[in-house]
């Protein structure tokens, strides 16, 4: 190692009690192990409890909607839906949603066991319904140190015992007092049966694209059938950039047409009647991509109108410098050099949070490589405290634009200081 390297790295270390950067240098997906800061989203947590889970225990609500909009206008994405989404996935399947609507206020008899599954368009892989119906099956088997099919399987051996032969009839009885219409893929039911979600993984795996393309919702109705049988009430499914669908000029108008209309036909027949809600992750050019195709199939509107707002959560981007520190705070501390006792988001200051958010609008995703940009700037310069000056000057380095600071913003209040140290 260079000694200029090692001065740079020792710098990081020293100075800052950091073994590396760990913001991200592009917008976040919301992948899994990315931290989630709660204290951030809290208001957006409670918004989703109550208008989804809670809600949605009722067959009678179908739909619900996470809706991210720049109340000032500019870009409308990069507000958090992806790992919002994710991340209430794994909350609710850590306990099969007990904790959450506990949480909420929800009667002791009145809850029930709940699941949920996550899955995601995507222009180049999956352009169909069906097909991401199958990818959220496949989430259903890998997300979480215990994925919700094992521990539904868990469930099921409770009662009847560990042998294939006896989860099998389980499966199929459940099938029969369910939907006895509804068709499920033979041979994900034995390898469910047989070996849990480890076997429903190979068996995934091993179709072809347009199997799952053409025939995806027997992976769903197995899915369903597979919950009812556990005595697990409801799954919530978390439909992550359906505008893809609307967008995709590879498909026939036609086409797209028919997509949208398969999400109705799964809220309207057996075992998706009984069983499913679905979220949708929703903003405002998205909705102006979709409407064509969602009105005429008279689905739950996702307007941000007052009657509407029952079932859309909604996200506006960070209102709160102390939001934006708890952000940063997450994704700092799991890199602090053990023993460290400073501040929880040195090396920045307060001013530089407030310049930070002020610049990516209160987008997360925006905010997160911003303040990755500006930290390796200030890693190279062995900058010691990262302020709200610093913060532009790397910003707007050399392009004379920028977010720059409000001019009708008061200076910061050195008391949110003393409250994150």
């Amino acid at each position: 190692m260079s000694p200029i390297a090692s001065s740079i790295r020792n710098h990081q270390r020293e100075a800052w009690s950091l073994r590396s950067n760990p913001l991200p240098t592009e917008a976040i997906d919301g992948r899994d192990d990315d931290p989630y800061a709660d204290e951030a989203f809290a208001e957006e947590i409670t918004q989703f409890v109550d208008k989804v889970l809670v809600a949605g225990l009722s067959p009678r609500r179908k739909v619900a909607f996470l809706y991210s909009h720049a109340p000032h206008g500019g870009e409308d994405t990069g507000f958090g839906k992806t790992k919002t989404m994710r991340a209430m996935r794994t909350a609710i399947n850590e306990d099969l949603g007990a904790g959450l609507l506990a949480s909420f206020g929800v009667e002791e008899d009145q809850i029930v066991p709940i699941g949920a599954a996550y899955a995601s368009f995507n222009v180049h892989q999956r352009t169909g319904y069906y097909a991401v119906l199958v990818e959220a099956v496949l989430d259903a088997a890998t997300s979480g140190d215990r994925p919700l099919l094992d521990r539904a399987r868990d469930r099921i051996i409770e009662r009847v015992g560990e042998d294939p032969v006896d989860i099998k009839a389980a499966v199929t009885a459940a099938q029969v007092d369910l939907a006895p219409g509804a068709q499920m893929r033979g041979s994900l039911v034995e390898a469910f049966a047989r070996g849990g979600a480890g076997s429903a993984i190979a068996d995934i795996a091993s179709t072809s694209d347009a199997t799952k393309v053409r025939s995806g919702l027997q992976w769903l109705n197995f899915l369903m059938v597979v919950l009812h049988a556990a005595g697990i009430k409801r799954l919530f499914l978390f439909i992550d950039q359906l505008e893809d669908l609307a967008t995709n000029r590879s498909q026939t108008r036609a086409r797209r047409f028919r997509e949208i209309g398969r999400i109705r036909d799964l809220l309207e027949d057996e075992p998706g009647r009984s069983m499913l809600h679905t979220t949708f992750t929703m903003h405002d050019t998205a909705g102006a991509d979709l409407h064509e195709f969602w009105v005429p199939h008279r689905l739950p509107s996702y307007e941000l109108r007052r009657a509407n707002m029952g079932s859309i959560v909604l996200l506006e981007g960070l209102s709160q410098d102390a939001q934006a520190a708890d952000i940063l705070r997450a994704w700092l501390e799991p890199e602090r050099i053990d023993g460290y006792s400073g501040g929880h988001i040195h090396p920045f200051e307060m001013s530089a949070v407030r310049a930070l958010r002020e610049y990516s609008e209160g987008r997360v995703g925006k905010l997160l490589p911003d303040a990755s940009k500006v930290l390796d700037a200030a890693r190279t310069e062995r900058v010691v405290a990262i302020d709200g000056d610093y913060v532009r000057g790397v910003l707007d380095d050399g392009s004379g634009a920028g977010g720059g600071p409000d001019p009708d913003v008061d200076d910061i209040d050195d008391s949110v200081d003393d409250l994150l140290a």
